[in-house]
């Protein structure tokens, strides 16, 4: 049986954050980009299927003629500096604009792509491509986020781990060093990427309600905890999105039937849950709304920009996408037509946040 070093593939690469770490500052008022630098580990995998013969292609969901109106943030400025500008034709820069890739990769024959946005890799895996995550590359930080995810009759979503006592937790992890020094904008991204690794779940709003610190082995982690609020009955859950499975089960549990549970949690779930508890429901429905309006405001304006995640559904029943098909090869007159997507943008309201 040959190998994927033997047989000749296509292979895409993402750019924003897969290839080029960068992101779009939210507290100024006119767009203004910030340059991380460059992801050199998967640099040198795309030079090296290069060099091995394989077809490499840069998908991105940046809006082309937008593009130019930032020059130094121009994909074709990046690869003149790395110097790789020469491989990369027009034809093998693809911009998707704003819309999911998966329909795109597809049509280009894509067998292997590598991302950033876990919409878009959830995208590639019902579409029957594979797809490597460019973060998981980048370390952890000290600072957990966890969620209060609650379903539209109040339920919330626990998920019962694999490792130690297998006891249950709520969704979460921990940050990238990458994403704290974005800010707290890279903490929002942070709780959203964490969920959707561990659920499928896409979370629609996102509210900061508590922070406190947690010892466990002689590490002591800050844990930030968000309460998020779907609109819909027991979102669909999908513990298999990941390649390591971290959790063995979950489920929607009522506040009556929440002691059962906290019996067998881990603490920071406990210290989590009694502390939701005591919040009333009224506040935390409000803010909910709030969050909501203020994402779909940002969401708004990164479109006007051009620039900025995507998302279409929050993952609640009747969340659906496209009949995906795969061809064998990518037309050489290819052109990009798509289902739309929204934008992940980032929330600022905040309830109770402690200083850290």
């Amino acid at each position: 049986m040959s190998s994927k070093k033997d047989k000749k593939m296509n292979i895409s690469f993402d750019w924003d954050n897969t290839i080029s770490m960068s992101y779009m500052d939210e507290d100024s008022e006119e767009p203004k980009f910030i340059h991380q630098g460059y992801n050199q580990e998967f640099i040198d995998k795309m030079i090296n299927y290069i060099k091995e013969g394989h077809d490499v292609w840069i998908v991105t969901s940046r809006d082309r003629e937008l593009e130019d109106h930032f020059p130094q943030e121009r994909i074709t400025y990046h690869l003149r500096t790395l110097g790789i500008i020469n491989y990369f034709s027009p034809e093998r820069i693809i911009y998707t604009n704003r819309e999911l890739k998966a329909p795109t990769l597809l049509h280009l024959g894509i067998e292997l792509h590598h991302d950033d946005d876990l919409e878009e890799i959830i995208a590639c895996k019902e579409a029957g491509i594979e797809c490597i995550r460019a973060l998981e590359i980048h370390e952890d930080s000290k600072q957990v986020a966890k969620g209060i995810i609650a379903d539209d009759s109040g339920r919330i979503l626990l998920l019962k781990r694999t490792d130690g006592e297998k006891k249950w937790d709520l969704p979460g992890g921990h940050i990238k060093e990458v994403e704290i020094e974005r800010g707290y904008q890279g903490i929002i991204d942070g709780y959203e990427r964490e969920v959707a690794e561990e659920t499928g779940l896409l979370v629609p709003n996102e509210q900061e309600i508590y922070r406190f610190d947690n010892t466990y082995n002689d590490k002591t982690t800050l844990i930030i905890l968000f309460f998020t609020q779907f609109p819909t009955e027991e979102p669909p859950v999908d513990l298999k999105i990941q390649d390591h499975i971290e959790n063995s089960e979950h489920v929607w549990v009522t506040k009556d039937n929440l002691p059962a549970y906290l019996n067998h949690c881990t603490g920071v779930c406990k210290t989590s849950v009694e502390y939701w508890l005591q919040i009333d429901d009224e506040i935390l429905q409000e803010s909910a709304y709030l969050a909501s309006q203020e994402k779909r405001w940002a969401k708004m304006k990164k479109r006007l920009v051009g620039y900025g995640k995507n998302k279409s559904t929050g993952g609640g029943k009747g969340h659906t996408r496209p009949n995906f098909s795969k061809s064998k090869s990518g037309p050489s007159d290819f052109s990009v037509l798509e289902e739309e997507k929204e934008e992940n943008s980032k929330l600022k309201i905040k309830i109770n946040k402690k200083k850290s």
